[in-house]
């Protein structure tokens, strides 16, 4: 419910900005001008009459989700895990869900927020952050043997992002349709600079008749920085918003055998 109120609140407060700068853009001197959209003809050429986008501000939102490499987490899970399961001669219990389980599942995800600027019509910049915390946790038991295995992790993040459209960003309109939208998308490469925290710990133990024959627990807390370095594509859904899909590799400073790897974010662009 808390998603959904934030959301609404930057829907509610794009809908305000934009009306109050359309208020503020009417020229009092040539109040029948031609909106900013509207396009003319000379020479048979069509030729757009509005102004780009230079100066205008965004809020963007939406979710990414993470791929990481994982290095050093499977070889810990291969040491302490298999131990147990080794003693379940009749393999009675399952694999335990682990963190590398998640990731093959695409669960790495967390939801984003930021706040950009149009510098010029091919230069875009964002500030942003986010976060997520997610848990798995796997209790098995056998008549008088159990296996319980638990893992947790939070993290969150802080970067700067900067956009270069080759073609320029995408022509602000309305009344677009589904194949119109698609072909005034405009692609765009994108790097930056991130720092993000990692929280995370996961604990097990096998148990017979209650009493516990093998118990392990291990704890990551890292402070992360990395380059993102990708590309994305900028679909406009109408003269304020627009679909961000984007997708890029980030090499990190530290431990890039743990956290290198691909990061997806869809967000939405509210142009103010």
């Amino acid at each position: 419910m808390q998603v959904v109120f934030v959301l609404l609140t930057l829907l509610s407060l794009c809908e305000t900005t934009a009306a109050t700068g359309r208020d503020r853009g009417r020229d009092s001197v040539r109040p029948c001008a031609r909106p900013v959209n509207d396009r003319r003809k000379t020479d048979g050429v069509e030729e757009d009459s509005g102004t780009d986008r230079a100066g205008t501000w965004h809020l963007d939102f939406g979710v990414r989700t993470a791929y990481p490499r994982l290095r050093w987490t499977d070889q810990n899970l291969d040491r302490r895990l298999d131990l147990p399961l080794k003693a379940d001669l009749l393999h009675v219990f399952e694999h335990p869900e682990t963190p590398l389980d998640r990731k093959s599942e695409f669960g790495l995800s967390s939801l984003y927020f930021g706040i950009g600027r149009t510098a010029t019509k091919r230069v875009v910049w964002s500030v942003y952050g986010g976060g997520g915390v997610a848990s798995d946790r796997t209790d098995q038991s056998f008549l008088n043997t159990a296996l319980d295995v638990r893992f947790r992790y939070a993290f969150y993040y802080l970067g700067a992002l900067v956009e270069y459209y080759p073609r320029g960003t995408p022509e602000a309109a309305s009344g677009l349709t589904l194949g119109s939208s698609l072909r005034a998308g405009r692609p765009f490469l994108f790097s930056g600079l991130e720092t993000a925290y990692i929280s995370g710990w996961g604990k097990g133990d096998y148990r017979v008749s209650g009493l516990v024959l093998y118990e392990d627990a291990a704890y990551v807390r890292d402070w992360l920085f990395n380059v993102p370095i990708g590309v994305g594509w900028s679909i406009p859904l109408s003269d304020r918003w627009s679909l961000q899909l984007m997708g890029d590799y980030r090499f990190h400073f530290y431990r890039p055998e743990e956290y290198n790897g691909w990061h997806l974010m869809t967000g939405l662009r509210c142009r103010l």
